[in-house]
């Protein structure tokens, strides 16, 4: 199955317009408009990481069984839509990884987008070297197995202190990871833009030797 970005308004046309705007400007814009999108203490796993696309969410505990299933390959494999990204909430766990080098190498192959991961990811010298976007709070070199189990597929999660649901934007690079609301994509883009020129004129003033006070004024 492959997503359709039309159904939520994201066309091929915004999502080009979203990759040309960094994530500053859109969490400006989303403050702006009083929506809380920023995710908190998420980072690449290697520099110059970018991705910009809708999200297929899942959600895990730590297992209270060790035979309960994971579920997460197989989200890799067959059920997140081509052109996602998977958003993982896992509660903000450090001491064991979901994602590694053979998820995100099969995620690779199948046209998903990358990871953003509310926990920990490992293979960091694999994944940077096929150069697939994942964001995590850190690495940890525990798999998951028999740790984890899965609660919820493609329903509304919290990852990096932000509510989530299949279908939002994300939007990811080296500074970080901001989610936009499906139905308020147009007017983000909107005032990004506007941010974003603003912000070339201020750069530009200062590069001509204007001070702070002046370039903002100007």
């Amino acid at each position: 199955m492959e997503f359709d970005p039309e159904g939520g308004g994201l066309s091929k046309a915004v999502l080009d317009e979203f990759q040309r705007l960094s994530t500053g400007n859109v969490s400006d814009s989303l403050k702006r408009l009083g929506i809380k999108g920023t995710m908190v203490g998420l980072h690449p796993l290697f520099e110059g990481a970018k991705i910009v696309a809708p999200a297929f969410t899942l959600r895990q505990i730590p297992a209270t069984d060790a035979s309960v299933a994971r579920h997460h390959a197989r989200v890799v494999d067959e059920i997140a839509e081509v052109g996602t990204v998977i958003v993982v909430d896992s509660g903000g766990r450090m001491d064991a990884a979901n994602f590694g080098e053979i998820n995100a190498l099969r995620a690779k192959i199948r046209g998903l987008k990358g990871f953003v991961i509310d926990g920990v990811t490992r293979d960091l010298a694999e994944i940077r070297k096929m150069k697939f976007p994942v964001f995590a709070r850190s690495v940890h070199p525990s798999g998951t197995k028999d740790k984890v189990e899965t609660v919820a597929i493609g329903l509304e999660i919290e990852c990096g202190g932000v509510r989530v649901r299949s279908g939002d934007l994300i939007i990811g690079d080296d500074t970080g990871v901001v989610v936009v609301p499906k139905e308020r994509v147009r007017e983000v883009l909107t005032i990004a833009k506007e941010i974003s020129k603003s912000e070339k004129k201020i750069l530009e003033s200062i590069r001509k030797g204007k001070s702070l006070k002046e370039a903002y004024g100007s």
